[in-house]
């Protein structure tokens, strides 16, 4: 098993980063028919990624191995609650994980995941909150290993 690190961001990362968000999205598509093909929306995607996390002091932490980028986390450092029946507080949002396929289970999610931690509660964040794709079994799984629990569930019906 090759070590890895796991470090914030830099500018000269971001056409790899693009790549690696490009193929999560890919990845994802069999868990919702929702999502549209990654070539149909990654420039506004990962536009919208880069954009809200420096509006809302959040970042990018890459994990390298191998002298490449395997994976990723996108973190929104603080935002509103969406509706106002909640408690006011700003807390922050994971948007995105991705470790590649051959990459996993080497513990880099986790490790992605506690430096996100890290950085919310550097910002005062009291709770980090993430969406799940109900179908993404593994995900969830590893979600709740972390300590996440469900809070919301979103039912769709297609007309």
């Amino acid at each position: 098993m090759n070590p890895f690190e796991i470090r914030a961001y830099r500018k000269d990362d971001l056409p790899f980063l693009k790549d690696l968000v490009y193929q999560m999205h890919e990845r994802l598509r069999p868990f919702d028919t929702y999502l549209p093909p990654a070539n149909h929306i990654i420039d506004d995607y990962f536009g919208y990624l880069i954009d809200t996390s420096i509006a809302t002091s959040g970042t990018f932490f890459v994990a390298e191995a191998d002298d490449r980028i395997v994976g990723y986390l996108c973190l929104f450092g603080l935002v509103s609650p969406p509706e106002p029946d909640q408690y006011p507080d700003k807390y922050s949002a994971v948007a995105d994980i991705y470790v590649l396929t051959e990459y996993e289970d080497r513990g880099i999610g986790t490790a992605l995941m506690l430096r996100a931690e890290d950085h919310a509660r550097a910002n005062g964040a009291k709770k980090i909150e993430l969406n799940v794709l109900a179908e993404n079994r593994d995900a969830v799984e590893f979600y709740r290993r972390l300590g996440y629990r469900e809070r919301i569930k979103v039912l769709t019906k297609a007309l």
